[in-house]
């Protein structure tokens, strides 16, 4: 679609995330803190994505951590990811496309306007 920046491909999403998961992990797993590090480098770096909330941060780590060991994998941490990048593109593409579409609705109507004719006005009559 034109005008809208491309989404990042799997393999660009695994290369950025495993970057920002390698300079955070102890071992293989990341706790609270770091996870929320290496997810605001991973955003900071897709262009078309808001930055989450502490709210978000800690809501996210709970849903992965499900057995409440205070840690997640890179499984858990890309998946967070990937979803966020396909939810926010989506998002961002149905505005653009409903914008486009008011855009060349408000276009049609403003052509069907100046295209029909128009009555001159009745000349005054001398009574």
């Amino acid at each position: 679609v034109t005008g809208v920046p491309s989404p990042l491909s799997d393999s660009q999403l695994l290369e950025i995330s495993g970057t920002a998961f390698r300079s955070v992990c102890v071992g293989d797993c990341v706790d609270r803190e770091r996870n929320r590090r290496a997810l605001s480098f991973v955003f900071e770096r897709i262009p078309f994505v808001p930055r989450p909330g502490d709210r978000w941060y800690e809501s996210v780590f709970q849903n992965y951590d499900t057995e409440q060991r205070g840690h997640i994998t890179f499984n858990s941490f890309f998946d967070i990811i990937k979803q966020y990048h396909d939810f926010h593109y989506n998002k961002l593409l149905r505005t653009y496309q409903s914008r486009q579409h008011q855009h060349q609705h408000q276009h049609q109507h403003a052509s069907r306007q100046h295209s029909q004719p128009r009555r001159s006005p009745t000349p005054p009559t001398d009574c």
